[in-house]
């Protein structure tokens, strides 16, 4: 009996290894089944309408940042420009002596007041009318065109001379009144004693082409500040006039107008060698066209005056500046105009060149 049952236990014992070691596999988790199939990566999601709407957006603000860029980088006073100075430059060059030989137009335009500083409005006295500038009185001139610095006020009331901060004077031009005119050549002239004698070189050149004089030293007259004097001319005379140019020196008109946009007196000997010169023009419309290939090049910047002038007083004022002038001209602009004879002028060209 006992040996009987010591075999059963030993029996019992082989069994129980077997038997935990099937529960065991029975409890594990089951591998997923073997596919020897290549497995491919995830392909990326489907793109979503709203990025492309937004890369269309952000082109679109592109474009426009572009805009933006160009007119802020373009100064003020030209065509869609918006740039001006943020901080007043005690020391801007917008007197002639500042910097001798340049304009200093660009300056004056961009000069501005400082922004922390109670600044009184200065008077600018306009003499002969404000009707004769083409101009409103008070501060409407300063504040209609944006001036950088816009604390003046325009006058034409000669009583106010004594507390006036600045005085313009300009030339007398009688009223309009135009008959239509057959002559070739139209000149605008109001002061008839001019120190080169123009008016003497203009009569010596009706001699030999047909010559209008408009204002106070001819028959003719024509206020240029009337937009009907510019039709005018369009009209009663060849369309696109040509400009005929004399007092400056040559090198003074070429560094302000285009090429070829314009006669200069110099460029002939005598006023009769001029007149057949304007003759040929006439009758050859290619040559006369030839003059006017300028125009749709660049661009003529309005040079705003009066912003300019109002910049000037207060810089002025600033700089507490009380000088005496003697020769204004030769101060604003030194040897810009020649004053000699129109012949003695003939004279010394033809001697520089020989």
């Amino acid at each position: 009996m006992w040996a009987r049952t010591a075999r059963a236990l030993r029996r019992l014992a082989l069994l129980v290894p077997f038997v935990l070691t099937a529960l065991a596999l029975l409890l594990l988790p089951r591998p997923p089944p073997y596919n020897n199939a290549v497995r491919l990566p995830t392909p990326p999601p489907p793109p979503r309408i709203n990025l492309q709407v937004q890369n269309v957006i952000d082109e679109s603000k592109e474009v426009v940042s572009n805009e933006v860029s160009e007119r802020s980088s373009r100064p003020w006073y030209m065509s869609g420009g918006e740039n001006r100075n943020t901080h007043h430059d005690p020391h801007a060059k917008i007197f002639p002596e500042d910097s001798p030989g340049d304009d200093r137009i660009t300056e004056q335009l961009l000069y501005i007041l400082p922004e922390d500083e109670d600044i009184p409005v200065k008077k600018i006295l306009l003499p002969n009318g404000l009707s004769t500038w083409g101009v409103s009185g008070g501060r409407t001139e300063f504040l209609r065109n944006k001036c950088p610095v816009d604390r003046c006020t325009l006058t034409g009331d000669t009583r106010e001379a004594a507390s006036a901060d600045a005085i313009l004077f300009k030339d007398h031009h009688t009223p309009l009144n135009i008959n239509r005119s057959p002559n070739q050549v139209a000149w605008f002239v109001s002061n008839c004693h001019a120190r080169n004698r123009r008016l003497q070189y203009a009569r010596q050149l009706s001699k030999f082409i047909s010559v209008d004089i408009y204002g106070a030293c001819g028959s003719h007259h024509c206020p240029r500040a009337d937009p009907n004097c510019l039709e005018m001319l369009d009209k009663d005379y060849k369309h696109d006039a040509l400009p005929i140019v004399m007092g400056a020196r040559p090198s003074e008109y070429a560094a302000v107008a285009p090429h070829n946009s314009y006669i200069h007196v110099e460029e002939f000997a005598n006023p009769e060698e001029l007149a057949a010169y304007l003759n040929r023009l006439d009758e050859d419309d290619a040559l006369y066209n030839s003059y006017f290939k300028w125009k749709g090049t660049g661009e003529f910047i309005n040079t705003y005056f009066f912003c300019r002038v109002c910049a000037m007083v207060h810089a002025n004022s600033r700089r507490q500046r009380h000088v005496h002038y003697t020769d204004v001209q030769a101060w604003w602009r030194d040897a810009a105009c020649t004053r000699s004879d129109w012949r003695s002028m003939a004279q010394e060209t033809r001697d520089a060149g020989s």
